[in-house]
C-alpha cells in the first residue's frame, strides 16, 4: 500500500534523475547532434532511474512493491515532463511525438527501476 510518506519520498528521489535527464538534453543540444544527445539521454535515462529505485529500496523500510515503485517514478516523469517541460519550457506538446525523446526513456525508466528495485529487496 502506498503511504503519502512514500510517495513523498519516491517524488524526492525522482527530481535528480529527472534533473540529469534534463541537463543531458540541454547540454546535448548544444553541443552534439541530436541523434548522439537522445542516445545519451536514454542511458542517462535508464542509469539515473535504476541508480534512484535502488538507492530507494535499499534505504527505506517501504511496503511499496518495486512495481509501485516503478510506476510512481514513470508517473512523476510523465507529469512533470508535460507540465514543466512541455508546458512551460517548449509551450509545446511536441516532444511526446517524439518515440527516441520521450517514450523510449519512459519505457526505461519504468523498466529500469523495476529491475533495481527487484535486486534491491
Amino acid at each position: 500500500m502506498l503511504y503519502l510518506r512514500d510517495l513523498l519520498v519516491l517524488f524526492l528521489v525522482t527530481l535528480p534523475p529527472w534533473a540529469a535527464c534534463g541537463a543531458t538534453m540541454v547540454i546535448g543540444m548544444a553541443r552534439t547532434t541530436l541523434n548522439r544527445t537522445l542516445a545519451i539521454h536514454a542511458v542517462v535515462a535508464a542509469v539515473g532511474f535504476a541508480t534512484a529505485s535502488f538507492l530507494y529500496f535499499h534505504w527505506t523500510a517501504s511496503a511499496v512493491t518495486p512495481l509501485q515503485a516503478a510506476s510512481a517514478l514513470t508517473a512523476v516523469v510523465v507529469v512533470v515532463d508535460l507540465f514543466v517541460v512541455a508546458m512551460f519550457f517548449q509551450r509545446s506538446f511536441g516532444m511526446f511525438r517524439s518515440f527516441a525523446g520521450t517514450w523510449l526513456p519512459f519505457a526505461l525508466i519504468f523498466t529500469a527501476s523495476w529491475a533495481a528495485g527487484t535486486m534491491a529487496r
